[in-house]
């Protein structure tokens, strides 16, 4: 009877390679997922920043649209005035610039993540202002330009 030492040695090889190829695979996968929620990321982000472009775009009308009381859409960011109500009723024109302010406001807020706006004008031109925490990390700091990573991403356009 001719013993074979070779099958015995090689006994439990193919389950090391199959852990190992276990372990790339794995590690290939995280990798996958990983680029995916990157991807995700980016593409939410950048749906933040057209929503905001949008949003300013939409309050600069308002303003050319209302210019007698360009003066009544100056507010600090993200407060919200009382809400009235220029779709089934008649409204003055300074009435017109706080729905403005107040539908406005509520679509920053609404639609982005800690959002807000500010309108300010200081004897000229108008600045309009648009914020939001786009890394979602908690930042309340108002800089615009962004100086660190503690401010809030921020859209502005002089007018």
């Amino acid at each position: 009877m001719i013993k074979n030492y070779r099958l015995k040695s090689s006994l439990g090889f193919s389950l090391v390679e199959v852990l190992v190829t276990t372990v790339i695979v794995a590690v290939g996968i995280l990798g996958i997922l990983s680029l995916q929620l990157s991807q995700m990321r980016s593409a939410k982000q950048a749906l933040d920043n057209e929503q905001a472009s949008i949003y300013l775009t939409d309050m600069i009308e308002r303003i050319r649209a209302n210019s007698i009381q360009s003066l009544s859409y100056v507010v600090a960011h993200a407060v919200v005035p009382g809400e009235v109500d220029c779709v089934s009723n008649f409204c003055t024109a300074i009435q017109m610039a706080q729905y403005d302010i107040y539908t406005w406001q509520k679509m920053l807020i609404d639609n982005l993540p800690a959002g807000g706006g500010e309108i300010e004008q200081a004897g000229g031109p108008i600045t309009i202002t648009i914020r939001w925490d786009a890394d979602l990390s908690g930042s309340t700091a108002k800089n615009c330009p962004v100086q660190t990573s503690a401010d809030l991403n921020c859209l502005q356009v002089i007018i």
